[in-house]
């Protein structure tokens, strides 16, 4: 990852790049709904005052949360960013004290990622019902991940 990219929680400023960013990729239901993105509960990876990346969750109780995306601009791919993202949002969940966290998928390069990266394992699948994600990928993947079990990984 490049030493100019600071991963900092999301700021006001932030909001139109978000945005853009989240049209980008297809995924704008992030934006409204049940299971809107707080900005209280997002990152943004910046290189200089551009925002090139962002992880976002959704609280589920006091100890689990559900990871709702992690997001690079496509000219930032491959840069290492999407897993310190990742490792920040992990340090800070598990700081504030949350050790369960789950993921649903349609991408089978993201399941393998999550599996290599951070331990993922899949706990089910789920039809899906709407035209969200992949369309060719007529299922979500759940799996989840027990941060004392990476946490050596996400406090290095």
């Amino acid at each position: 990852m490049s030493k100019k990219i600071t991963i900092h929680p999301a700021a006001i400023r932030d909001q139109k790049a978000i945005i853009k960013l989240l049209f980008r990729v297809g995924l704008q239901r992030l934006l409204t709904g049940p299971n809107a993105m707080q900005p209280d509960k997002c990152l943004v990876a910046r290189n200089i005052n551009t925002v090139v990346g962002l992880t976002a969750w959704r609280s589920i109780h006091r100890q689990a949360c559900h990871s709702l995306a992690t997001v690079v601009r496509q000219d930032h791919q491959r840069s290492g960013i999407a897993r310190a993202l990742v490792i920040e949002k992990y340090r800070r969940l598990y700081d504030m004290g949350v050790r369960h966290v789950t993921v649903s998928t349609d991408n089978p390069v993201v399941i393998d990622w999550l599996k290599r990266k951070f331990a993922y394992r899949v706990v089910g699948r789920r039809k899906k019902h709407g035209e969200i994600g992949r369309p060719r990928v007529q299922h979500w993947t759940d799996m989840a991940v027990d941060l004392e079990s990476i946490r050596e990984v996400i406090h290095g």
